[in-house]
């Protein structure tokens, strides 16, 4: 460090001596202000404070200078207006802006007469607004950023008008410091200088008065204060900007106009209600579809098969033609679209030793990926860029429908606490994806290991791994449940959509024939009763042959084995082709085209003929499922 040469006023914040000068930089203890640069330690060596106050017993009494009247226009302000506001030059022509709390000089903020340097001549401790000496008996006030824009707002509009004395860093201090003076007023108004950190100190300043007589204002593009106005002869606009100011209303409080719109339109809206049909009939009654805004979370032990469900619930979504964002953070990406392409084809063509037909590959991914995003990464992911590639998938491909897999990946090997990785994940999830982006969320979870269930089939919400929090966020929770080495997986309610207020459990069963789950369950549900657990009997889980064998059927004539289809330029044949064939095939129908008829009884009519509450209502549901034709 190098040689100390003196204190010196600070030119950001105006501090009278904050500026400690040394002869190798300068730097201020009030603010961030800080240089190295020759010239400017050389100017601030210049101002060099020399008080102009006395010591008196143990205060410092100030002894302003003698100053004269401004007899000329400046920056628009007229001489009248310096001299109400006890404005003047003094020898050097550096203008004086006097600080006098009950006709008490006791310092004045200066501005050089050849720059727009400040600096505060006197004692800057315990001084308050600039301007309150002048600005009484009045029911309006303006509250500015600067002197001069004080002096302007006065000028415009003829109502009392004060500054924040030191620079808008320190305004929330001194509103702070005047509030039981401010609030003297009948209505105050805020006008700060119109940049990022003016419009920033402006909405922390009108949160701190009575909410009743605050009202912020706002100039139009291409001014930055009260002054340019002024300068620009925008009188009659000031004015009008003036009486525009808006009362300020704390964030989430919304008016009884906006509540009554915002709930009949909800209401009118049946697909807002009732969401997208997720594809499965016994789902669709268990949450009433995905709708946007919530998040639906899966939990289940390992091997269960959440990953291969998960598939299966975005391939539903593909084939009605919703935009979907698969992501998924264990398996490589390949092995994922592979996954989704056998489900497109009803073909096994991982296992298979025969080789596909690359025309025929290519033709269905390209229909698959027409609705399907995937989100390439393997392991864990911070939060912040998670949330800034699902909002760059959600602008550029209008996503809808947002499927995690699985939220513990995220925070594998990256955080010491992974319990508040998660909350933080999870959070982040609900209010900056499925709320801020207006999308379905499906999470998936694990459960921890329970000595009491060696299967690890038996998941409840205390179970879900690492945090409270991804329940508590959760607008539905559901378990997946399968006895090992079985084909019929259960999905039971652990915590009942908010919305929606159901509990019960439905099954699919997964076919080999279609590589996918189809629906086949005795469907079992109670209604949701002041928070109110289900009870009473387990739930059958079982169907006909009669009934099997029509799904069979239905799951066949939806599939590629059938007879061939004559196109244009060539024909489409069945999912054995493409093990076997290698000649180049024309394109089938599109994914839209194909779906016209789409997938059957998936609908929500808001017909569910439940009996009262805490009564069991048992349907049975007709087997379908959502197969291109």
């Amino acid at each position: 460090m190098g040689k100390f040469i003196c204190h010196s006023p600070c030119p950001e914040c105006g501090s009278r001596d904050n500026v400690s000068v040394w002869d190798d930089g300068a730097k201020c203890m009030s603010c961030a202000f800080q240089t190295f640069d020759t010239g400017i330690l050389e100017t601030l060596a210049e101002h060099a404070v020399k008080s102009s106050s006395k010591r008196k017993g143990n205060r410092m009494t100030y002894i302003p200078p003698t100053l004269r009247p401004i007899t000329k226009t400046w920056r628009g302000i007229l001489p009248a207006t310096f001299l109400k506001y006890s404005v003047g030059l003094d020898e050097s022509n550096n203008v004086h802006f006097q600080h006098i709390p009950h006709g008490v000089h006791v310092g004045s903020k200066v501005r050089s007469g050849t720059s727009k340097e400040y600096w505060f001549d006197g004692e800057s401790t315990g001084i308050g607004l600039f301007g309150v000496h002048c600005a009484s008996g009045d029911r309006r006030i303006i509250v500015t950023e600067g002197e001069l824009d004080a002096l302007s707002a006065y000028q415009m509009m003829g109502y009392a008008a004060v500054s924040i004395p030191l620079g808008v860093q320190s305004a929330t201090k001194f509103i702070k410091a005047s509030a039981q003076y401010l609030e003297t007023f009948d209505e105050i108004v805020f006008l700060f200088d119109m940049d990022a950190v003016g419009r920033t100190a402006q909405a922390e300043c009108v949160k701190l008065l009575d909410q009743s007589k605050v009202k912020s204002m706002s100039l139009p593009i291409g001014f930055k204060d009260a002054n340019d106005m002024l300068v620009a002869g925008k009188e009659k606009e000031f004015k009008e900007c003036y009486w525009s100011a808006q009362a300020y209303t704390p964030t989430g409080i919304i008016s009884t106009e906006d509540v009554i719109e915002r709930t009949v339109s909800f209401l009118m809206d049946k697909s807002a209600r009732h969401g997208k049909p997720t594809g499965y009939d016994g789902l669709d009654k268990l949450i009433g579809g995905w709708r946007a805004g919530e998040v639906t979370t899966i939990v289940a032990g390992t091997g269960i098969g959440k990953s291969s469900i998960t598939r299966a619930l975005c391939y539903k979504q593909v084939v009605l033609g919703v935009k979907t964002l698969y992501i998924p953070l264990e398996d490589m990406l390949e092995q994922a679209t592979s996954r989704f392409l056998e489900m497109h084809t009803a073909s096994s063509l991982v296992k298979s030793n025969d080789v596909p037909n690359e025309a025929l590959m290519r033709q269905g991914l390209f229909e698959v990926l027409e609705n399907l995003t995937l989100f390439d990464q393997s392991g864990a992911i911070s939060v912040d860029d998670l949330v800034s590639s699902i909002g760059y998938a959600v602008r550029k491909d209008c996503i809808e429908f947002v499927a995690l897999d699985h939220i513990s990946a995220m925070t594998s090997n990256r955080d010491t606490d992974e319990r508040r990785a998660l909350d933080n994940a999870i959070q982040a999830l609900k209010l900056r994806v499925a709320k801020d982006l207006k999308c379905a969320v499906l999470v998936v979870s694990h459960i921890s290991r329970d000595s009491s269930d060696k299967e690890d089939n038996k998941p409840t919400l205390a179970r879900v791994k690492g945090a409270s929090s991804i329940a508590q966020y959760s607008d539905a929770v559901l378990g997946l449940e399968r006895e090992r080495k079985q084909q019929l997986t259960t999905f039971r309610t652990l915590k009942a959509s908010r919305l929606w207020g159901v509990f019960g459990e439905f099954s699919v069963k997964w076919d080999e024939g279609t590589q996918q789950f189809i629906e086949e369950v005795e469907f079992d549900t109670q209604l949701l009763d002041e928070g109110q657990a289900p009870h009473g009997e387990e739930t059958k889980g079982t169907v006909g042959d009669g009934a099997r064998q029509e799904v069979q059927e239905s799951t066949r004539a939806g599939s590629l084995e059938h007879e061939p289809v004559e196109c244009e330029g060539g024909t489409v044949r069945s999912s054995q082709d493409i093990l076997h064939t290698e000649e180049d095939l024309q394109p089938r129908p599109t994914a839209t085209q194909r779906d016209t008829g789409g997938v059957e009884g998936v609908a929500i009519e808001g017909e569910q003929n439940h009996t009262p509450s805490r009564k069991r209502a048992t349907q049975k549901l007709s087997s379908r499922v959502a197969l291109p034709q």
